[in-house]
């Protein structure tokens, strides 16, 4: 069930020694938005998606409704878990889904359920970052990079569940490198930003 979603930014921005990393960002994303964030590598992309993920310090006003989970170059898995306990552990604060469940779901992912993350591939640790992301319950779904890695099956499967989120009305934020990734074609808005000289 995705939360109803929102977010609005004034004038926000990150400091390093005292000045903007980037031109501040003022913007309002309502639901079913798709926002493409672009600009140059170092133009503070990830560090946009930070902020309105929570994790990052900036200044300015970021409010954001319905929840938020944030996927970034790395795929937040635990090694020492093996794919279920992933699952488990990583939606631990949204609602509880059944052993089955998972078991159906590595099934259409193409997962082996009971092996321990650090044998999988990077395709896969993906894979499984993205189900986190799936089943989270977050209405704003905060995405840096995260078709890479992907085959072409889960980089369907991964569009199809994008599609779904946005029309049950989440919001999403992605950054790519890719010029065929899919999920550019659910694009809505578009912010370029542009870095500032430190």
């Amino acid at each position: 069930m995705v939360k109803s979603c929102s977010v609005v930014l004034k004038s926000v921005t990150r400091e390093r020694h005292y000045r903007p990393v980037f031109k501040p960002v003022t913007l309002s994303a309502i639901p079913g938005d798709v926002w493409h964030v672009q600009g140059l590598n170092g133009a503070g992309k990830t560090s946009l998606l930070k902020i309105i993920a929570g994790i990052s310090h900036h200044t300015g006003q970021c409010h954001v409704s319905g929840g938020v989970v944030y996927s970034g170059h790395e795929p937040c898995v635990y090694g020492h878990f093996d794919v279920i306990e992933n699952l488990n552990y990583t939606t631990l604060n949204a609602q509880h889904y059944s052993t089955q469940h998972w078991i159906e779901q590595c099934a259409i992912w193409q997962l082996p359920e009971r092996r321990s993350a650090r044998q999988l591939s990077a395709g896969q640790r993906q894979a499984l970052n993205l189900l986190r992301i799936i089943h989270s319950g977050a209405g704003c779904w905060l995405l840096d990079e995260s078709t890479q890695c992907l085959d072409v099956d889960k980089a369907q499967l991964w569009a199809q569940a994008c599609q779904q989120h946005v029309q049950a009305g989440g919001v999403i934020f992605l950054t790519t490198h890719m010029a065929q990734d899919l999920l550019l074609s659910m694009v809505t808005q578009r912010i370029t930003l542009e870095a500032m000289h430190v």
